[in-house]
């Protein structure tokens, strides 16, 4: 079974979603490719237009040590769990609201995360198949 590393330690699944759970730098290996893991919040700007939440997060994996016959893996995504709150809400209604945004939030983040190791995954299986 193929196995991905973080900082030469095997993670599982779980923990290779909670990589995107704060901002971070890793590096992870898959089968000898290293690659290096970066989640990063990027907050509005003053002159953007106003929204809700206000941040996205850019999460990228980069190859390195790519041998210069290959073409490196670089992916990017980002997410952004979007507005969800009303400005005119009760105390109780926006609470409510504010917990239902961390958890969209942190569910975008864990999914983002896991699909972009996923495709990682399917180009470096592509690779050794050829």
């Amino acid at each position: 079974m193929r196995q991905w590393h973080k900082d030469g330690i095997a993670i599982d699944d779980v923990e290779l979603g909670d990589l995107a759970s704060s901002d971070c730098d890793a590096l992870c290996e898959l089968d000898g490719v290293r690659l290096r893991f970066t989640a990063e919040t990027v907050a509005q700007q003053p002159w953007q237009p106003v929204a809700a939440h206000g941040a996205a997060v850019v999460l990228t994996l980069r190859q390195i040590d790519c041998p210069q016959a290959a073409d490196p893996i670089y992916l990017v995504e980002y997410t952004d769990a979007g507005p969800l709150a009303s400005a005119t809400c009760a105390a109780r209604q926006c609470r409510q609201l504010a917990d239902a945004v961390e958890i969209t939030d942190r569910t975008a983040r864990r999914y983002i995360c896991t699909e972009l190791f996923r495709r990682a995954q399917d180009i470096i299986g592509g690779d050794q198949a050829a």
